[in-house]
């Protein structure tokens, strides 16, 4: 009989519970609430190795972004966690980052990497995993053509940017007849591909084509070679230090045409390695190296300036790869604050994917992103000044 009164009391304070939300599940915090202690975000950089000199800024500027977020409160919310991991700027080691982010510590998305190899050996990776890529390197390549790369985006302006800028400023000083000069990797490929498409459209000789390894110490020979067909300027298309060797070697040899080089030398290591004798080099870049010099009603000099303020003071001189870095990751944040989050992984990536081709008008470092389903750069030349090396400092031009 006691039995039978306590079962019954038993069920009687359950329904209570049950009805009243008191229960252990109405107690648990709604999943639309905080669908995550901490929002994880992975970022791959050619910390050490080949591609350092534009690793170790980007990493340098994420970890500001890291900082920053946190500061103002996090994402919605909830802190932002970032995991850093370097590739060695070796492709096959940026691959293994990128499934131990995904597989082990269940990222939302990846942020990097540095170069245009290591970025496109992830490419696949990404695409079968499903997880949203923000790339700091230049390639078209790392993203088109779409929509086979609908999980692939990045803020390093297109290379084919780069080079119709420079081919538009070398048109309007004269210059018809080139040569090329270019690493022998996949930056260098990409780029002499979009060159040998622009080239012919604009109405530009290639008169002949160099390439030289990253590694290498000497170009005097391509350069005699180039110097032989006596082409209007030259067009160098790779990154220190290999191409602040190209510049010395060019004084050395007593060259006087007009010497352009690719967006890969906006940074003071081009300038210290080349020793003296990169005045007179001209490029297409973001304009953060000049921040100072764009006019008051530029939409991103206050942006700039905020950001150098920080990154100048703590890391020195100023790097447009530390801005691809602060970018990758910028926009990722953006996209989340901008996503309701469910806290089912693979869900979320899906939806954090479709916000980040929903941003625009976004004002960031390297220009205004505007991106689409067509478009995961978001950029185009109009992001881009001429700079001129004078007196070993970077010059806006304006003429």
């Amino acid at each position: 009989m006691h039995k039978r009164i306590s079962l019954v009391l038993t069920l009687l304070l359950s329904i209570v519970l049950l009805a009243t939300g008191c229960g252990q599940r109405a107690a648990q915090p709604q999943a639309a609430d905080k669908p995550y202690e901490v929002i994880r975000v992975g970022a791959i950089f050619d910390v050490t190795g080949t591609g350092a000199p534009l690793g170790v800024p980007a990493e340098q500027s994420a970890r500001m972004v890291l900082e920053k977020v946190n500061a103002e409160g996090g994402i919605n919310g909830i802190p932002l966690e970032v995991i850093f991991l370097n590739n060695e700027s070796v492709e096959d080691r940026s691959v293994l980052a990128f499934k131990r982010l995904v597989d082990e510590d269940q990222v939302l998305a990846v942020a990097g990497a540095s170069q245009s190899g290591t970025t496109l050996a992830m490419v696949p990776a990404a695409t079968e995993a499903q997880v949203p890529l923000v790339s700091a390197a230049a390639a078209v390549s790392i993203v088109e053509p779409q929509p086979d790369r609908r999980w692939i985006f990045k803020v390093a302006p297109n290379d084919s940017h780069v080079i119709r800028r420079t081919l538009e400023h070398m048109l309007a000083n004269g210059i018809k007849r080139i040569a090329w000069l270019s690493v022998n990797n996949a930056f260098g490929h990409s780029g002499k591909k979009q060159l040998e498409l622009l080239a012919p459209q604009m109405g530009i000789e290639v008169l002949l084509s160099e390439t030289f390894e990253a590694q290498d110490a000497d170009m005097r020979v391509q350069l005699t070679r180039i110097n032989a067909v006596r082409p209007d300027a030259v067009f160098a298309w790779g990154i220190p230090p290999a191409a602040s060797i190209i510049s010395r070697n060019y004084r050395e040899l007593g060259l006087t045409m007009p010497l352009y080089h690719s967006h890969g030398v906006g940074s003071q290591r081009f300038l210290d390695l080349a020793e003296g004798t990169a005045d007179g080099v001209m490029f297409a870049i973001g304009p953060l190296i000049v921040a100072e010099q764009l006019p008051d009603a530029h939409p991103q000099k206050p942006v700039l300036q905020e950001y150098l303020s920080v990154f100048e003071g703590r890391h020195g001189a100023r790097s447009t790869f530390g801005a691809h870095g602060y970018d990758a990751l910028m926009l990722i944040v953006q996209a989340l604050r901008n996503t309701t989050l469910t806290g089912e992984v693979s869900k979320d990536r899906a939806l954090l994917r479709d916000a980040l081709e929903q941003v625009q008008n976004y004002v960031g470092i390297g220009g205004t992103f505007n991106f689409s389903p067509a478009d995961h750069v978001g950029l185009n030349e109009e992001d881009l000044v001429m700079v001129r090396v004078e007196n070993n400092e970077w010059k806006l031009i304006t003429d």
